[in-house]
């Protein structure tokens, strides 16, 4: 695997959670970076339950 196929590697796995999309709150979606939050709060510290997110590193993509 080369970096030249990361962008085809991140598309793919974005489209496994955008199935998921309808029920959570999309916190960043470019290029590089797809982030997902669910709707529910920690009560706590007020923040969002954090539920899946893809990127790409320089050498990777997680």
């Amino acid at each position: 695997m080369s970096q030249s196929d990361f962008p085809e590697i991140f598309n793919q796995l974005k489209a496994y959670l955008k199935n998921y999309e309808h029920d959570l709150v999309v916190k960043q979606d470019n290029d590089s970076t797809y982030y997902l939050d669910s709707e529910k709060v920690f009560p706590k510290n007020k923040k969002q339950y954090f539920f899946g997110a893809v990127t790409i590193k320089k050498n990777y993509v997680s």
